[in-house]
């Protein structure tokens, strides 16, 4: 019984290490949803090899950057060669390759703080709590990647994916992309 308690007073007591510890097999979880939402969303043929290097290399980079890198450097880091790895590994344009990770991205932003207050109001919690109690982060990081992939599931039933890339001249992109992000 002892060692029930102390397992429970681990995953109840802020502890940013034990929770990035117990939280990092999820790390493989978010490039695998982010990849199959903008490969849908953007009709982007792969192979079965293509999208498990795809993984694999930003599971390995979101790992180094979270827990060797300093977090500026890292981050920057992290955007940087996911970019350029979704270019590579996918063949495909630098337009596709640069909106490719964002748009699935920015969801999980939304997403993020949808379930961050659902969790505050719930549990009466601080949003520290959320980050530093394992078993809060645990839960919200899961809430986040079901709700993630439940969307993907639906916009592969419902057969959303955006073609005007495909069909955009070169002058129209550069207006599209100087105006998302300037």
């Amino acid at each position: 019984m002892e060692i029930f308690k102390s397992i429970f007073e681990i995953l109840t007591t802020p502890n940013e290490g034990v929770s990035n510890i117990i939280c990092a097999p999820l790390v493989v979880f978010e490039p695998l949803i982010i990849m199959l939402i903008f490969t849908n969303i953007f009709n982007i043929y792969s192979t079965k090899k293509q999208k498990t290097l795809y993984v694999i290399s930003i599971s390995i980079l979101a790992i180094i950057s979270r827990f060797i890198i300093p977090n500026p450097y890292g981050t920057f880091l992290n955007i940087i060669t996911v970019l350029l790895l979704t270019k590579y590994i996918f063949n495909i344009s630098v337009f596709k390759s640069i909106f490719a990770p964002i748009i699935p991205s920015i969801m999980t932003v939304i997403l993020e703080n949808i379930v961050f207050k659902i969790l505050l109001l719930i549990f009466h919690i601080s949003y520290e709590d959320v980050i530093y109690i394992p078993i809060y982060k645990f839960t919200a990081l899961l809430s986040i990647y079901i709700t993630e992939l439940l969307i993907y599931y639906l916009l592969k039933h419902l057969k959303i994916n955006i073609r005007l890339l495909d069909s955009m001249d070169k002058k129209n992109k550069v207006l599209l992309f100087s105006s998302f992000f300037f």
